[in-house]
């Protein structure tokens, strides 16, 4: 509920934008936030991730880093980011939902 209030408010006055404004979006990777969500008629699951992706695709943009930031090299730090999962879900509140209730 406080979620759905705290959307709710950007399209209201309390938000200087708020004419402009047509969709909130809202990210998370919480299980049970996100089923509750998708039982909420006011949000709409707009995307998913439900793995990490392979590590192997960053090594060339992280060995290029490296080179970049003096930092990196003299820590021998080798960054490498995916393989891991998390399941990142995006939801979807607009204005005709907000202010159907």
């Amino acid at each position: 509920r406080f979620l759905n209030d705290v959307c709710r408010l950007q399209f209201t006055d309390a938000n200087k934008y708020h004419e402009r404004t047509k969709a909130v979006y809202f990210h998370t990777s919480h299980h049970g936030l996100c089923a509750a969500l998708r039982r909420d008629k006011k949000w709409t699951q707009v995307s998913q991730s439900m793995g990490g992706a392979h590590k192997g695709k960053s090594e060339k943009s992280m060995a290029k880093s490296r080179t970049k930031s003096p930092v990196c090299a003299l820590a021998g730090a080798a960054p490498g980011y995916g393989g891991h999962h998390r399941a990142v879900q995006g939801f979807k509140m607009t204005r005709e939902a907000a202010c159907a209730s």
